[in-house]
């Protein structure tokens, strides 16, 4: 790898960290009432970041087409309206849930994106 790809690659790491720092920050300074209080949405936001952040490197490669990020974010629109409709239904949703679900989500959106795209993953 260049070291300009591993500046860029660097770069683009760093700015998610901060916008997830950041968006931590903000929730967490914004005062809650004890039924406000949404904290079930944060792993939610962690999860996703896991589920999608994974597709993406291993579809590193595809980058640059169109239809990556289109499959990207259509399945991300998907995963999110789910789990907030979920989330919204049930009272506790347990943390190994989602070890549970992110294999099920894996096996849906590998084979979507491949389709979607053309191409399988790589790494």
């Amino acid at each position: 790898m260049s070291v300009l790809k591993r500046v860029r690659d660097l770069a683009f790491e760093t700015a998610i960290a901060i916008t997830i720092v950041v968006g931590l920050i903000l929730y967490a300074s914004r005062p809650h009432t004890g039924s406000e209080a949404t904290w079930h949405f944060v792993p939610l936001v962690l999860n996703t970041v896991v589920v999608f952040g994974f597709v993406l490197s291993w579809y590193r490669h595809c980058w640059r087409k169109a239809s990556l990020w289109a499959a990207i974010g259509s399945l991300l629109l998907v995963h999110s309206v789910g789990y907030i409709v979920l989330l919204n239904r049930v009272e506790r949703f347990p943390l190994s849930y989602y070890v549970l679900f992110n294999s099920m989500e894996w096996a849906i959106i590998i084979p979507a994106v491949r389709a979607l795209i053309g191409e399988s993953p790589r790494g």
